[in-house]
């Protein structure tokens, strides 16, 4: 195969393996249309699903940033061909492994640290014998600290 015909086909080997990826989102989303069809009017079903892709992209970005915190690969190795089998880097194999960072905490999926951060809380304080109340953010533990930090926030009211 000579030089241009082999880039020609590795392009769109790799334009294939993007369309797999569309088809695997739609197909995690598998019955999204059926779901929206019980809201009845076409404006709703449109909402419904741009609400659903909204909900996916944020999750795609913050699995993104939060990717040193969860079983995700930071260094994932380029292929030089993309029909060979994706490498995990060594990082992320040792992440897997002892299910350990680097700095010895505990390793989370997107699901497990959303739980962790949803114990990060404010509450509403009443002085005993008076009416008097004011908002008191939880201290937010070392991983929810990191976790905001990713994200570029902190932990305030």
């Amino acid at each position: 195969m000579n030089p241009r015909t082999r880039r020609v086909a590795l392009y769109a080997i790799g334009a294939i393996a993007i369309l797999a990826s569309v088809n695997a989102l739609a197909h995690s989303y598998a019955g999204l249309y059926e779901w929206a069809v019980h809201h009845r009017l076409a404006d709703r079903v449109r909402a419904h699903i741009f609400i659903c892709m909204l909900a996916y992209y944020v999750r795609w970005h913050l699995e993104r940033a939060w990717a040193p915190l969860l079983f995700k690969d930071e260094d994932k190795p380029v292929a030089d061909d993309v029909v060979a089998p994706a490498r995990r880097s060594p990082a992320a194999l040792a992440k897997a492994r002892s299910q350990r960072l680097a700095d010895g905490t505990e390793v989370h999926s997107f699901r497990s640290l959303l739980v962790e951060l949803g114990t990060l809380t404010k509450n509403t304080m009443r002085l005993p014998n008076s009416e008097v109340t004011f908002e008191k953010l939880a201290n937010p533990t070392p991983l929810q600290n990191r976790a905001l930090h990713l994200l570029g926030l902190t932990a305030s009211l």
